[in-house]
């Protein structure tokens, strides 16, 4: 059973490997893209909130020199009944508008990772978040790709410890190579 503090999950597993202070927006079901009904099932829209029942803005007093971006699992769902170049578009558009917000609340030199695969197959995600990193690079924004390791063996088709840990490594690696050089 995956603990639920988060300790063993591969973001804060990859905070460890690197020696960084972290922190983490998350919900479970949460999508990239926006559909009408998703309340806070939407990360872009809770982005700047802490807390879901009592909610508060966050300051961005404190600003992330590195952002992981790993969504578009429930993007395939959200999107059913789309064709396969209406869900990359949408998926790339809602991907633009995001990281724009990241960068404005953080800072144009934050550097940004799409992490994408723990619980998918390749996709047409992953060439969206590769095709979109090298036109932010293009555009100045230091922007890098990395696939995580897929694992569905945990309950309802999620990650185990192992599927965290491998992908802690993969990403941990990935980022002392590509992006902190």
């Amino acid at each position: 059973k995956r603990p639920t503090d988060g300790y063993m999950s591969y973001g804060t597993q990859t905070a460890r490997l690197l020696g960084a202070d972290w922190s983490n927006v998350s919900k479970s079901g949460a999508a990239l893209v926006y559909k009408e009904g998703m309340g806070n099932a939407h990360i872009p829209t809770i982005y700047q909130q802490i807390g879901f029942k009592k909610v508060e803005s966050y300051s961005f007093k404190r600003t992330a020199d590195i952002v992981v971006i790993n969504l578009g699992t429930k993007d395939m769902g959200v999107m059913s009944g789309m064709s396969g170049y209406q869900m990359k578009e949408n998926f790339r558009s809602a991907a633009r508008e995001f990281v724009n917000y990241v960068l404005e609340k953080n800072g144009r030199d934050t550097k940004i990772v799409f992490a994408f695969g723990m619980m998918t197959d390749p996709n047409l995600f992953d060439e969206v978040y590769e095709e979109y990193a090298a036109e932010l690079q293009e555009e100045g924004v230091d922007a890098f790709y990395c696939r995580l390791p897929t694992n569905r063996e945990g309950m309802v088709d999620h990650p185990t410890i192992e599927g965290d840990t491998a992908a802690a490594e993969v990403l941990s690696e990935f980022i002392k190579t590509n992006v902190l050089g």
